[in-house]
């Protein structure tokens, strides 16, 4: 009976592996739920990951997504058109307040523009107007807690 060389399968495991995983993590990426927030402003969907929403107390920290159907803004630093931003937003559902932790904006390729983070103790807490987008997303994800 001839001999078995498996020193080539040694190679083909490490990656057989690695492809096996980033198939099981696809998932978890379709598995994202944005929900539209009803606005009456032209030319922008806003919608929050209904799956990502995370509370501390009366913090509720989610993710909000703009998007422009028309890509017409200009970032002022790279001259690029926006084609969405990204933003980790939190609101404090008893004080009726939001916040911004971080956010980014991204061409109509997709290509991250930049991204901005802010420390805890820098970020700037504002009211959130009645009848506004922010308080359809407060309604929305205080009551999601």
């Amino acid at each position: 009976m001839p001999k078995r060389n498996f020193a080539g399968l040694n190679l083909l495991w490490p990656r057989l592996a690695f492809a096996l995983l980033g198939i099981a993590a696809v998932p978890a990426a379709w598995a994202e739920r944005w929900v539209k927030i009803p606005t009456t402003t032209a030319n922008v969907e806003f919608m929050i990951e209904m799956d990502a929403i995370e509370s501390t107390g009366n913090i509720v920290k989610f993710r909000e997504k703009l998007v422009f159907l028309q890509p017409e803004k200009l970032d002022p630093y790279s001259g690029k058109q926006i084609k969405e931003k990204k933003v980790v937003r939190l609101i404090n559902c008893q004080s009726r307040t939001q916040g911004v932790k971080s956010g980014g904006v991204f061409d109509p390729k997709g290509k991250l523009i930049e991204w901005v983070m802010v420390e805890d103790n820098q970020i700037e807490w504002f009211a959130v107007p009645p009848g506004t987008v922010a308080e359809r997303e407060l309604k929305l994800v205080c009551n999601a807690q």
